[in-house]
């Protein structure tokens, strides 16, 4: 995950180091350096258990503020992760995650604060992938939402194609200090895009870096 950390791990470290928040960053690969990506069952939920433990017994580490995010496939890991990992993470932000492609454990169903991007142009982690599977981003963001105790609508509102921007949904009624945040953008597959155009990626000028500090950082 070199282009992760070189990237200021997705620019959060900016926004840590310019606040003096500081933060420990990790952005590991997946098992077997990853390759199949973050799909080999059990084996990285098992790495990551194993990682967040060195850490806690070697590091000063608040484990009340566990935080985990990623893009593609480090989103759908990192999804993964948040059905099952609950008491373990505070918060996560996916962008661009899926819930058929990867291993699901099984879900436990407890709050966890969530937060969603998706590109309505993705077609690569698309916003409804299957409405008769609940597969799709939409049923990533839904599941938390129900998880959470919010009230889901009859249709979760998008931006629209040649926007050239994003809107953000939160979702109401949710349970206290578990919220549920989802930002659809004019765009694809994309972990960083750019308001005012279709299709570019900047993580130095993509809204969602501050977003998702501001998500976390309320914790």
């Amino acid at each position: 995950m070199q282009g992760v950390a070189s990237d200021s791990f997705y620019q959060l470290k900016r926004y840590a180091d310019s606040t003096k928040n500081y933060c420990i960053f990790v952005a590991p690969n997946g098992y077997g350096s990853g390759t199949p990506l973050w799909n080999q069952e059990a084996k990285d939920h098992t790495f990551f258990d194993d990682m967040l433990k060195i850490f806690k017994d070697s590091l000063c580490v608040d484990t009340t503020r566990v935080f985990s995010c990623g893009f593609s496939y480090g989103a759908m890991f990192t999804y993964s992760l948040s059905t099952n990992h609950q008491k373990q993470l505070r918060a996560v932000a996916c962008y661009a995650p899926a819930n058929w492609n990867i291993y699901l454990p099984v879900n436990t169903h407890e709050p966890i604060a969530y937060m969603q991007t998706t590109g309505i142009s993705d077609s690569s982690c698309k916003w409804i992938y299957s409405d008769a599977d609940s597969q799709g981003g939409k049923y990533c963001v839904s599941g938390h939402a129900k998880d959470n105790g919010c009230t889901i609508p009859a249709t979760i509102p998008t931006t629209t194609s040649g926007s050239k921007t994003h809107i953000c949904y939160e979702f109401m009624g949710c349970q206290d200090k578990y919220p549920v945040k989802f930002y659809s953008f004019d765009g694809g597959h994309q972990c960083a895009p750019v308001d005012g155009t279709s299709g570019t990626d900047n993580s130095k000028k993509s809204w969602i870096p501050a977003e998702t500090w501001k998500f976390f950082t309320q914790f």
